[in-house]
C-alpha cells in the first residue's frame, strides 16, 4: 500500500509540475484542451508529456525499488482511475460526496478541467484526493454548477486537428 501511495504522490507533483512551469503548461494544456470533458479526455496527451510522466516512474522505480506487483497494481489503479475521472457522468450527490472522500471522481475533476485558470489549479490528484487536501489544492465542488471546460483562446475545431495538437506547444503566444 505505501508504494501505491508513493506513486500517486508522485502524479500529484508530476501533473501540479506540468501547471506549475509555462514550458510544461504548454505540453499539459493539450489534455485541457478538450471541450467534451469524457473518457477520451484520458487518453489525450501530447507525446512529451507521455515521455515526461513515464520518465518520472521509471525514476521511481530505480529509487524506491517497488515490488513488481505493487507497480502493476500501481500502474492499474491509475489508468482505471484515469478512464474514471475522466467520465462524462455525474453520480448520486450523496454517494459522490462520500466517494470524494477516498477516490478524485469525475466532479471534482472536471473542476480541474474548467476554462477558469483558478480551478484548473485545483484537483491535481489522480487516484487520491488527500493530497489537495494536505498540500491546499483541493477546489469545492459544486454538482449543481455546469462548468466550461476547456482552454480559452484555443479556436474551436482546432483541438480535433493532430497537427494543431502536436505543434500548439512550440507555437509563439502573445
Amino acid at each position: 500500500m505505501l508504494g501505491i501511495l508513493a506513486f500517486d504522490l508522485l502524479n500529484y507533483a508530476v501533473h501540479r509540475l506540468m501547471h506549475s512551469v509555462e514550458l510544461l503548461w504548454r505540453v499539459h494544456e493539450i489534455h485541457h484542451s478538450d471541450r467534451d470533458f469524457d473518457v477520451s479526455t484520458s487518453a489525450r496527451f501530447h507525446p512529451i508529456e507521455v515521455l515526461i510522466t513515464q520518465a518520472a516512474k521509471l525514476l521511481a522505480v530505480r529509487l524506491l525499488a517497488p515490488s513488481p506487483l505493487c507497480v502493476l497494481v500501481a500502474l492499474l489503479l491509475s489508468s482505471a482511475q484515469n478512464l474514471f475521472a475522466h467520465a462524462n457522468g455525474s453520480l448520486p450527490p450523496q454517494f459522490e460526496t462520500w466517494l470524494r472522500l477516498f477516490v478524485i471522481t469525475p466532479d471534482a475533476h472536471r473542476l480541474h478541467h474548467s476554462s477558469e485558470l483558478s480551478a484548473q489549479n485545483k484537483n491535481f490528484g489522480q487516484l487520491f484526493p488527500w493530497w489537495d487536501r494536505l498540500l491546499g489544492t483541493w477546489g469545492s465542488v459544486n454538482e449543481e454548477t455546469e462548468l466550461e471546460t476547456g482552454v480559452r483562446g484555443i479556436p474551436d475545431g482546432e483541438t480535433l486537428k493532430l497537427g494543431y495538437m502536436l505543434l500548439r506547444p512550440f507555437q509563439r503566444r502573445s
